[in-house]
């Protein structure tokens, strides 16, 4: 029983990929299975639950640990190629075609997002204070990809702030994702007006 404790305590490389993967395994079924986690998305679900585990001790939280380095260095963009293969080049064609008011809505926030990063660095002087602002303003137009992305792009390899970045970031994205689909609840359904109106006289009589 004193090794099994000891191995669950230790920073095996085994036992550290098996709780990632166990946690991904969990985010993946709450977000099947149950309305929070439809909600949040597996993505937030799986860290959530691995800021639990290395709160509790269970995961080690010194953030160059080998296995999140090859999570880092292999599996994030091995996973971005996979989800590139995967598009449709013919239907993202189409999309392109049909949502103009969109790319522009797009391109105003991006231009927010934009001047926010650039504010939040000129007042907010901290330490890598560029290099947060500028995978902060990446994840904001793009998605945790583009974090991810920017950083390595950008030189920016300190664990401890890229740990403490990546968690401010979906820690705050999942508030206001939260906010964004509680508004969303709030807004009354658009009535069907496909059908066409009754005639003046009522409607039409039964014929025979």
């Amino acid at each position: 029983l004193a090794d099994a404790g000891a191995y669950v305590a230790s920073d095996n490389p085994r036992r550290v990929l098996g709780l990632l993967l166990a946690a991904c395994g969990v985010g993946c079924w709450a977000e099947d299975n149950t309305r929070i986690g439809s909600l949040m998305s597996g993505v937030m679900v799986t860290f959530f639950a691995c800021m639990l585990l290395s709160n509790a001790g269970v995961m080690p939280t010194a953030a160059a640990h080998p296995v999140y380095d090859m999570v880092w260095t292999h599996l994030v963009p091995m996973a971005v190629c996979q989800m590139m293969l995967c598009l449709d080049k013919t239907q993202i064609l189409s999309s392109l075609k049909q949502s103009g008011l969109m790319l522009s809505s797009f391109a105003v926030a991006s231009v927010g997002s934009f001047v926010g990063s650039l504010t939040a660095y000129t007042f907010v002087r901290i330490a890598h204070a560029q290099q947060l602002a500028s995978v902060f303003c990446a994840s904001y137009i793009g998605g945790s990809l583009n974090f991810i992305a920017t950083a390595d792009s950008i030189g920016f390899r300190d664990p401890q702030a890229l740990a403490a970045g990546f968690s401010v970031d979906m820690l705050m994205m999942s508030l206001y994702f939260a906010a964004l689909f509680f508004l969303a609840s709030r807004v009354p359904p658009a009535s069907d007006s496909t059908s066409d109106p009754p005639a003046a006289g009522g409607p039409p009589a039964a014929e025979g």
